[in-house]
């Protein structure tokens, strides 16, 4: 299979956070929450930092370097190596994450900031997990895979010591 047809996946991931962005700003207004299950909630909250708000406060010439500068270096990295990687699954996993990062990247190109939505919690909410949104779960799932498949991968390959 041509590689290039892996792009379709980039933009399948990067069509679903955008319409579910889309509905969610259109059904819920800022800062809103509507409590599904006890331990998970759906929320309009804007994340102007980076991974868990981090540096959320920056200055505005610091955030345009560090996510939007930086982002785009990342994607070029990103389409270096789906340009020459030769694993059908690195190619799909790849194929992945640069849809959840030009789902971020207009995200904060139109706002300034990254749309999240899902919201895990216990119950009580003595504990929760960041906010999130689909680009940002597909990012970081593929990118774990992407990481361990790299290290099994290497430990299969390493000599046995004799």
């Amino acid at each position: 299979m041509n590689r290039y047809y892996f792009l379709f996946i980039s933009f399948i991931v990067f069509a679903l956070d955008q319409v579910s962005k889309f509905f969610l700003k259109k059904s819920l207004p800022f800062g809103g929450e509507k409590e599904i299950f006890p331990f998970f909630a759906i929320v309009h909250w804007q994340n102007r930092g980076g991974l868990w708000g981090f540096m959320g406060n920056a200055s505005e010439i610091v955030s345009f370097v560090l996510f939007l500068i930086l982002p785009f270096i990342g994607v070029a990295f990103l389409i270096f190596l789906f340009l020459h990687s030769h694993s059908k699954i690195e190619i799909f996993l790849i194929s992945v994450m640069l849809g959840g990062a030009f789902g971020n990247i207009l995200d904060r190109i139109l706002s300034g900031a990254v749309t999240d939505f899902l919201y895990f919690h216990l119950p009580d909410r003595s504990l929760s997990w960041p906010a999130f949104n689909i680009a940002d779960a597909c990012l970081s799932t593929s990118l774990i895979l992407f990481i361990l498949k790299i290290i099994f991968e290497r430990k299969e390959d390493a000599p046995n010591p004799v």
